[in-house]
């Protein structure tokens, strides 16, 4: 009889590797980190009335995508669908 540990242990390191990637790259956290700055810049800017916390805030918007783009085109984003297919072929 195999322990639990033996269990875990028998599954092959590629098992592991094999996954939806979910924008888990430096591309996708510094889009995301801006536009939440963004958003909450904006909503400060509505709820006090504040004009220029808009104004900034919609700018940060524009930054935060085109910092997006600008990673993932400079190799920071995650790989495309057919990026990942073959590079799961060659690793098996």
């Amino acid at each position: 009889m195999g322990t639990m540990a033996e269990d875990t242990r028998s599954h092959s390191v590629h098992d592991a590797e094999v996954h939806e990637d979910h924008g888990h790259s430096v591309a996708a956290w510094t889009c995301v980190g801006i536009l939440m700055v963004a958003s909450l810049l904006i909503a400060f800017g509505v709820a006090f009335g504040n004009h220029v916390l808009d104004i900034i805030g919609v700018v940060l918007v524009f930054v935060g995508v085109a910092a997006g783009i600008v990673l993932s085109k400079a190799g920071f984003g995650s790989a495309s669908a057919p990026e990942r297919q073959s590079a799961t072929r060659e690793s098996v």
